[in-house]
């Protein structure tokens, strides 16, 4: 693939008509925000390729013996921390798990990088080396690293800060992500398309020298380093992988072409097809599966089907052969709903995990479940107070994502159905300061008085009324006094501005009905402030405001 004829494929991809079908469980806008996206969306949804919600996934612990020596035996276990649950980086991510997950914690670039995985698909081998497994691993995380730093971000708009480069070969920009939409109109397309295809053919070479010296060869590009990343994934998942148990999941669910190839070189012409189909609108990719409905039933049963292995790994023998009907069932084509039954009543006569965790897989496909504990723990831990002394109801929760999936964080989504309680405006609250970003360190560092009075607002900042005194509510819940509903003296609304500094706390600055409306109305490149000096220099000290522009130093 030349890079002219990369450029021109991708660029065709500018203005043409969306994907008539795009994966289950996506965001759309997601998989149309540039002509790489789009692509990967329609190939990944002919494959009946869906995402799994994050946040609605039950997660089996994994068995010891399939922990790294010096592993922490709790290093796989999910927890959430203020509405946000954690992702142990190589313990839960698998390559052969053949459903991509949507985390919301995650940019959005994740929707088309996860779904390019599942095209990718992965490598294994009965009786493998570590090596191959580390290589393999290589190989299948090749191309959705280079659809991510590269084609994905080729003809994309971007904001006014980044439109001709900046920090962002990492760093996540939010008004950037608000903008991202295909445009022909891209001074950086060149450059990253040209770079992803040399980035793509040195990796190449780099394993090749690998796989005929029989030691790791590494190719570095600024941060990347797959050689590394390949390494550590075959660190955390040899033991599995060399397990019996994977033999025999192998031997009964995997089909090579569909997901599973038996050869590095397998997997190496997958990569190759894979690039060739996201930059070629006229490439041909080999199918995974006979339709998308077949596909989509066969990566659920394979998920669903290792999920009752890796229980049955932990059971008494009876209860393992009470199992092994199940997973035989599945194996040979069964649906998952009725794996499910037959699940709900086996736990009738064994300890056994409930239906809700085993097959709270966190989708609706194939009789899988979005498993509600998971969700009422995550709404709990963004809003302690509102919920400490009951459980929340995420159905309405639920509902949403599967209809609408998003991005937005745990407390928010939550919040927008949670309108007629007494705690609603409370609840609002501690989900607003739970989901507000770290500051910039652009804006952290540019505090001070502006020296031609012409103001922005931090980029992090949030301007509030609520209806309620819910610092007044929250302070006497905290308390544990009196009932839940705000008293007479609560009842009074309240205006603020809120802002994080860096990592730290959230900053509550007070307003004045006139000073959120002019804060409010504040352009984007700024403007003047109808406050006093002294109000002005407050603001800018909380870093809620800051100068729109500096003269040359």
């Amino acid at each position: 693939m030349t890079p002219d004829r990369a450029l021109d494929g991708l660029r065709a991809g500018v203005g043409a008509p969306p994907p008539a079908r795009l994966p289950v469980g996506a965001p759309r806008h997601e998989l149309l925000r540039t002509p790489a996206a789009a692509r990967v969306g329609a190939l990944a949804a002919a494959d009946g390729l869906f995402c799994f919600h994050y946040e609605h996934r039950a997660w089996l612990s994994l068995p010891d013996d399939w922990l790294p020596a010096d592993a922490d035996p709790e290093a796989d276990v999910t927890e959430w921390v203020e509405g946000v649950r954690a992702e142990p980086k190589y313990q839960q991510f698998r390559h052969d798990l053949m459903v991509a997950s949507l985390h919301p914690g995650h940019r959005g670039k994740w929707t088309a990088h996860e779904l390019c995985h599942r095209l990718v698909g992965y490598g294994w081998r009965a009786g493998a080396s570590p090596l191959f497994h580390a290589t393999a691993a290589r190989l299948a995380e090749l191309v959705p690293v280079m659809l991510w730093y590269f084609l994905d971000d080729a003809f994309v708009a971007r904001c006014d800060r980044h439109q001709h480069g900046g920090g962002l070969f990492r760093d996540h920009c939010a008004a950037c992500e608000r903008v991202a939409a295909p445009t022909a109109d891209d001074p950086l397309a060149v450059e990253r398309v040209r770079e992803g295809l040399r980035f793509f053919d040195a990796e190449l070479a780099a394993i090749a020298r690998t796989r005929r010296t029989g030691r790791p060869v590494a190719n570095c590009y600024a941060t990347l380093d797959l050689c590394s990343d390949g390494l550590a994934y075959a660190a955390a998942h040899n033991a599995r992988l060399q397990s019996r148990t994977f033999h025999d999941y192998a031997e009964r669910f995997l089909t090579p072409g569909a997901g599973w190839s038996a050869t590095l070189d397998d997997l190496e012409a997958r990569a190759r097809a894979v690039v060739a189909a996201i930059v070629d609108p006229d490439a041909r990719l080999e199918p995974q599966a006979k339709t998308p409905e077949a596909g989509a039933d066969t990566w659920a049963r394979q998920d669903v089907g290792w999920r009752l292995m890796q229980v049955q790994l932990d059971c008494e023998p009876e209860c393992a052969d009470a199992i092994e009907p199940i997973v035989l069932a599945l194996a040979a084509g069964g649906a998952v709903a009725d794996a499910r039954e037959a699940w709900r009543a086996l736990v009738e006569e064994w300890e056994l995990p409930p239906v809700e965790v085993v097959f709270g897989v966190g989708y609706d496909i194939g009789g899988g479940l979005r498993c509600a504990e998971v969700a009422q723990a995550g709404v709990t831990s963004a809003l302690p107070l509102t919920f400490a002394d009951r459980a929340p109801d995420v159905s309405a929760l639920l509902a949403a994502d599967a209809d609408a999936p998003s991005r937005e964080h745990i407390g928010l989504r939550f919040v927008a159905s949670f309108r007629d309680d007494p705690c609603a405006e409370l609840a609002r609250w501690e989900a607003i300061v739970a989901s507000m970003p770290p500051g910039e360190a652009e804006d952290d560092a540019l505090v001070g008085l502006s020296p031609d009075g012409w103001w922005r607002l931090a980029r992090n900042a949030r301007i509030e009324r609520f209806e309620v005194d819910v610092f007044a509510q929250a302070r006497r819940l905290a308390a544990g006094r009196g009932a839940r509903s705000p008293t007479a003296s609560e009842r009074d609304p309240i205006e603020v501005g809120l802002v994080r500094r860096g990592a730290g706390d959230v900053t509550v600055v007070p307003l004045t009905s006139s000073e959120r409306a002019a804060l409010v109305a504040l352009p984007e490149g700024g403007g003047a402030l109808p406050c006093s000096a002294r109000r002005l220099a407050a603001l800018s000290e909380a870093g809620l405001i800051l100068p729109a522009r500096w003269p040359d130093p």
